[in-house]
This record gives structure tokens, sequence and C-alpha cells, in this order.
């Protein structure tokens, strides 16, 4: 058996992997890795990308009168789509 003893990418703990692709000593490190080191800038995330909007606050709810709600009983389809509308 040929094992191969590689170091942990953020710790630097002597490890053997169990598969070829195997970077970390632990799920701990990895995590912890992956927080320090984001494939995305945050800060210039959405320089020059017109397609992509930032995320904004909830539509404000409508003032609705709870009168005109259909009867959830008799048409549930009615009632679903006035909930949809309203809140």
């Amino acid at each position: 058996m040929d094992e191969k003893k590689e170091s942990c990418q953020r710790c630097g703990a002597k490890i053997t992997p169990k598969t070829k692709r195997a970077k970390f000593c632990s799920d701990k490190c990895r995590v912890y890795w992956n927080r320090e080191n984001p494939k995305v800038s945050l800060k210039n995330f959405n320089k020059g990308n017109k397609d992509i909007k930032p995320i904004t606050d909830p539509k404000p709810k409508k003032d609705y009168d709870i009168n005109t709600m259909p009867d959830p009983k008799k048409d549930r389809i009615a009632y679903m789509k006035w909930i949809r509308e309203n809140t």
C-alpha cells in the first residue's frame, strides 16, 4: 500500500488523504479555510454586471379589507390568489 502523506491546507497538520482531492484534516479546517478565502469578492460582486440586482427590502404589505377575503372552504383557489395579492 502506497500511503501518501500530505499537509492540511489550513493548519498544516500531516494527513493521510482518503481520496485524491482531500486537502484538509477535518471539516472544521475546511469550513474555516473557505470563510477566510471566499471565491467571490463581495466588495466588487456587482461591478460591471447589470443582470445581477442587489437584494432589496421586501415590498411593503398592502392595506387590505378582511371583509373582501373569499371563503377558503368554498373557493380555495380564489382564497390563495387573494392571499398572494394581499400579503
